[in-house]
């Protein structure tokens, strides 16, 4: 015996919110819950979920949702705006299923999920009405009704959809290890950043070479060009693999989102495929790992040296290898650094003063940098790498 959905006429394809009920949805209502198809729409009318049969609806981050379509899940990247939601690259896998109840009794659960789909595909607006999430059509006729499981969101990574304004004047640095996963495939030695031009160019490093393109974006919506890369041909390495797999991945984006400090980029399934983050050299203890001579050769520190910088509101201090010292900085948060005048204690120490010197002269013409690998380098105003350091271990003092 095969069961059927519970069927109640309405006499039309379904209710218009003409009403001051109806209010349109938001980000906050995708994320309050787990919602379970309660109905949906045909021309009879109403057809109810069968208890047996689960369909349901979790926001996963601001532009993915997925679930159970009853049989087969599902996931579709979605933007919502003011109750207008659009669903799009709608993904599911592709079993059979043959559902029964106590009494042996099968349901048409495939008939569910068809109909379930093909109208979570077609939606247009979406509502809250009497505590039900609610998607309709275009003419805002309702298509799916959903209530609230009761059970709580258990796989929301929160933030929202972001404009211009939340990308646009940083520069963001590609953070490899997103969600704790060593899988992600790239290498944290390499540095790969992203910015975003108020003229609407998208430019940055791709860890081997520049690259650039232009982008538009709105409320989480974004649109890359072409991508065009610039610069010496790279050598195999870390850097020419980390290039490859971050513009394929950069080509496949169609969404972003903000969370604090982090911007998450979206493939066209509205899963994370980049993670990006402000990064600022502040609040942490560094030690001199490497210097350029007056040659311009790499220099290694000494072992039994150490020289130190921390940089916290405005002010920056440390050893310079004999001498503490002590001096204004200004950073726009972003790749500017500048340092004012130096002053220091005035000891002597037999073989460090050269060393300490040449520091303190390097520090004095920094004027950018950048931060990979737990490494934050210095550059000069001709964008030259003079200077390496590393994050200095926990309980040790930079001063």
């Amino acid at each position: 015996m095969i069961g059927l959905a519970f069927v109640f006429a309405s006499g039309c394809t379904g209710s218009s919110p003409g009403n001051a009920e109806w209010v349109p949805a938001n980000q906050s209502d995708l994320r309050s819950a787990v919602w379970n198809l309660e109905y949906y729409l045909t021309e009879e009318g109403r057809v109810y979920v069968p208890d047996d049969i689960e369909v349901d609806l979790e926001c996963i981050n601001p532009g993915l949702i997925a679930g159970s379509a009853g049989c087969n899940g599902y996931s579709s990247a979605y933007f919502l705006d003011e109750g207008s939601i659009s669903i799009v690259s709608l993904f599911h896998t592709d079993k059979e299923c043959i559902r029964s109840d106590k009494d042996m009794m099968e349901f048409d659960v495939m008939g569910v999920e068809k109909h379930f789909l093909e109208r979570l595909t077609n939606a247009s607006r979406a509502y809250i009405l009497d505590g039900k999430l609610v998607f309709a059509d275009s003419d805002d006729n309702e298509m799916l009704v959903f209530v609230d499981s009761g059970k709580e969101p258990d796989r929301l990574n929160h933030g929202r959809m972001a404009d211009p304004g939340d990308v646009v004047g940083y520069t963001w640095y590609l953070y490899p290890d997103i969600d704790g996963n060593p899988q992600s495939g790239y290498s944290g030695n390499v540095t790969v950043t992203l910015t975003f031009g108020e003229d609407g160019e998208l430019s940055g490093y791709s860890g081997c070479k520049n690259y650039y393109t232009d982008y538009s974006l709105e409320k989480g919506r974004l649109t890359i060009g072409e991508i065009e890369t610039e610069g010496n041909i790279c050598p195999a390495g870390e850097g020419l693999e980390t290039e490859y797999r971050y513009i394929d991945d950069l080509e496949l984006i169609g969404g972003a989102y903000v969370n604090e400090d982090k911007l998450y980029l979206l493939n066209f399934l509205g899963a994370e495929s980049l993670m990006f983050e402000r990064r600022s050299p502040e609040g942490i203890g560094w030690y001199l790992a490497s210097y350029y001579d007056k040659d311009n050769a790499t220099v290694f520190m000494p072992a039994d040296m150490e020289i130190t910088l921390k940089l916290e509101d405005g002010k920056a201090g440390g050893n310079a290898g004999c001498n503490t010292y002590f001096s204004d900085y200004e950073t726009d948060g972003n790749r500017s650094l500048t340092f004012g005048m130096i002053g220091m204690t005035e000891m002597y120490c037999e073989g460090k003063m050269d060393l300490e010197s040449r520091y303190l002269s390097l520090l004095e013409t920094t004027a950018e940098y950048s931060i990979a690998g737990g490494n934050l380098k210095l550059m000069n105003s001709e964008g030259n790498t003079i200077m390496i350091f590393s994050e200095l271990s926990v309980g040790e003092d930079s001063e």
